[in-house]
């Protein structure tokens, strides 16, 4: 009996590690490393020698995010200003800023990192800001008053990330169920939910993530 109870508790140890090791796997891993101008990818290299010109390049970070190279900084001086370059792996532009300190450094990376959130996966600036009927695209209108029918809208939020508008969540009542519903920018109904209170909502929310 003492047997069985043994290799039960192991097995049962064994899948908890099993299902642990996902979620601690599913945490990106921010990664930065200087190199050099000879180190980066041609096109890379083309690009930053293109935006510094005669300037010399003073240093360059390659970004990676869970190993894979998501953009690269480099960094020169013109005119006594420090510029900072961001360039894609395969030699885009994305970002050139101009500061005469760090602290604008630091203003004008917080406004660039939207032109980064797609290739590193990580979203900053999440914003909710409340606004009325009138105040969202016609789209967007058109799309809550169709669902709402002749139920009076309660709530609009806003919902930006790094400036730019994601979409925007509705609420209403029905037979006195919260009714919330998820429209794109472009008025396209990207989810609908019913619950008898907040709870159930959030519930629903989960399920739907």
């Amino acid at each position: 009996m003492k047997r069985f109870l043994c290799a039960g508790v192991a097995l049962l140890g064994c899948l908890c590690l099993l299902f642990a090791s996902p979620v601690s796997a599913g945490k990106a891993k921010k990664q930065e490393k200087e190199v050099t101008i000879e180190q980066v990818p041609a096109k890379v290299k083309a690009t930053i020698l293109r935006e510094a010109g005669q300037n010399k390049v003073t240093e360059i970070e390659e970004t990676s995010v869970d190993g894979k190279v998501v953009y690269y900084e480099a960094e020169s001086k013109i005119d006594g200003k420090e510029v900072e370059i961001t360039v894609a792996p395969d030699g885009k532009l994305l970002k050139k800023q101009v500061g005469d300190d760090e602290d604008n450094d630091d203003d004008d990376a917080e406004d660039g990192e939207k032109g980064l959130a797609n290739q590193s996966g990580k979203q900053d600036q999440h914003k909710e800001k409340e606004v009325t009927i009138e105040q969202v695209p016609a789209k967007v209108k058109a799309t809550i008053l169709r669902e709402a029918g002749k139920n009076k809208v309660t709530e609009i939020e806003e919902i930006s990330v790094d400036g730019k508008v994601v979409h925007y969540e509705a609420e209403w009542k029905i037979d006195g169920k919260e009714v919330e519903i998820t429209v794109a920018p472009d008025g396209k109904l990207l989810k609908k939910q019913v619950g008898d209170d907040e709870d159930d909502d959030d519930d629903d929310a989960e399920d739907d993530d």
